[in-house]
């Protein structure tokens, strides 16, 4: 049978092009923010920054650290952006993903630097005295690098990285408190949460209440690093309904503290814990929405590959059983619609019927001077039939197997195969042979009364013959490489 070869389209193309063109926006973006507007808390960009950290390192050892850390990151940009314009869709999209990332933890590194190591005032990396948002370059580059990985997942998984998107943006809406002069509790921010060193109290009460909230701190920040993750994984709706409800747990244990603490007339000054509180049950509700619909998706989906598997059953047993059934008329009415030509007619074209060739005669082609082309075109011929009925199964054509013992499998000399000999299963494909056993052997789809059993190894011209006026039956249920096989062979045994 001939194989078809299909074209396939390049779909790859737009994406990579895509993925090309985000790719130098990353690099372009990150680039201009190294020298344009002035890092945090400094008067210079980033770029003096790095510099400075080379040539005259700070007194504070984490902070050089973190400057040496954003150079590496400029240098992996590079490479990456290189690189990305000899790979594929998908390796362009994580090279473009892993810039983003490494751009937003490189700051993030820096910012704890400042704060934690060289012991700058937040609002100096956090705001200015005449707005509540400080643009400086330290900010701008986390701020960018999340807008680009959203942008990428939008653009690699289109309609399906819309629910990422949007679980990534509230997961990220917690940041906005960063910005907001708002105690969370007692007189700290959300930023002063950071600060493992908080304490709210010092007797044990005031102890439990500090771990409460700083871990409701960095909870909030490990629920923004896993939203990012998801943006550029598949399948995360288990990992991001996890991460919701631990964040709704500890916000709701917050806001049960605070209100503890100071009563409910004082929440209006306590707007930051509100927030907190409302964006997480918003975060929770949406991660149990879209982990619900795809659950229910998915078992729709199962029951519909069932369905499809009953009825393809229903269709095979009742294909059996029509065949087991057909009557003689009803064979004779369509046996040569199926085969066409292969089967000649009995008549001629004047509607003479056609005489029976005559037998092979050997005492007469002993005296006709064609003999020994005719007898040895026909000898030739009878030698490859029964070479092709007694090949064994597994075997090539010219073998030393042998059979050692017709009611033991087939076997070579000093060796037993563990499989009897069958001509016809042996020219069968592994996928045909599962096909022709669960059909004719084992018969999964049912019994036909009609057509006896196929049994491996054993004299199965019977079966050939009966199938071969059944197989006009088998067509919508059998394989055409395996109609054509039983066909074939039918016709060499006959």
């Amino acid at each position: 049978m001939s194989i078809r070869k299909t074209s396939v389209p390049d779909a790859d193309r737009g994406g990579r092009i895509a993925q090309f063109v985000l790719s130098f926006v990353i690099f372009a973006g990150f680039a201009v923010l190294l020298f344009f507007p002035d890092a945090a808390a400094a008067d210079t960009g980033l770029f003096r920054q790095i510099f400075d950290a080379f040539a005259a390192p700070s007194e504070f050892g984490v902070l050089n650290a973190a400057y040496y850390t954003l150079a590496g990151f400029y240098v992996l940009l590079i490479g990456l952006t290189v690189i990305g314009v000899f790979v594929r869709k998908k390796a362009a999209f994580v090279l473009n993903f892993v810039k983003t990332f490494a751009g937003i933890a490189a700051c993030a590194f820096l910012v704890y630097a400042l704060i934690g190591g060289a012991g700058v005032d937040p609002d100096a990396v956090f705001h200015t005295e005449n707005a509540r948002f400080s643009c400086n370059a330290t900010l701008l580059i986390p701020a960018f690098g999340i807008v680009m990985s959203i942008v990428l997942t939008l653009f690699y998984y289109k309609a399906r990285g819309i629910l990422p998107a949007i679980s990534a943006l509230l997961a990220f809406s917690f940041a906005a408190f960063l910005f907001y002069d708002s105690p969370v509790i007692g007189e700290a921010r959300l930023i002063d949460l950071f600060d493992l060193r908080y304490s709210y109290g010092q007797d044990a009460w005031g102890r439990v209440v500090s771990v409460c909230f700083i871990a409701l701190a960095y909870a909030t920040a490990v629920n923004a690093l896993l939203a990012l993750l998801s943006l550029a994984l598949r399948r995360t709706g288990p990992l991001e309904l996890i991460r919701a409800s631990a964040v709704f747990a500890l916000a709701v244990v917050g806001f049960g503290l605070l209100i503890g603490e100071t009563g409910l007339t004082a929440l209006p000054d306590y707007a930051a814990n509100l927030g907190i509180l409302a964006i997480s049950f918003i975060q929770l509700v949406f991660a149990v929405t879209v982990f619900a619909v795809r659950a229910k998706r998915k078992k729709a989906a199962r029951a519909a590959d069932a369905e499809d598997d009953y009825a393809a059953a229903a269709r095979v047993n009742a294909a059996l059983d029509e065949a087991a059934n057909i009557s003689a008329e009803e064979l004779a009415a369509t046996q040569r619609p199926f085969y066409g030509g292969a089967i000649r007619d009995e008549t001629t074209a004047y509607g003479e019927p056609l005489e029976e060739a005559a037998a092979f005669d050997f005492d007469q082609k002993k005296h006709d001077g064609s003999f020994n082309r005719d007898y040895s075109d026909f000898r030739a011929e009878e030698e490859t039939l029964r070479r092709a009925a007694d090949r064994p199964y597994g075997a090539p054509a010219e073998s030393g197997f042998r059979y050692a013992d017709p009611a033991r499998p087939f076997a070579a000399e000093g060796t037993a195969a563990p499989y009897p000999p069958d001509a016809f299963i042996n020219g069968l494909t592994p996928a045909e042979r599962d096909e022709f056993d669960r059909l004719f052997i084992t018969r999964v789809y049912g019994e036909n009364r009609r057509l006896p059993a196929y049994t491996v190894g054993a004299d199965n011209r019977e079966f050939f013959a009966k199938v071969f006026v059944f197989m006009g039956r088998f067509r919508n249920i059998i394989s055409e490489s395996l109609l054509e096989k039983i066909y074939n062979y039918s016709n060499a045994i006959r």
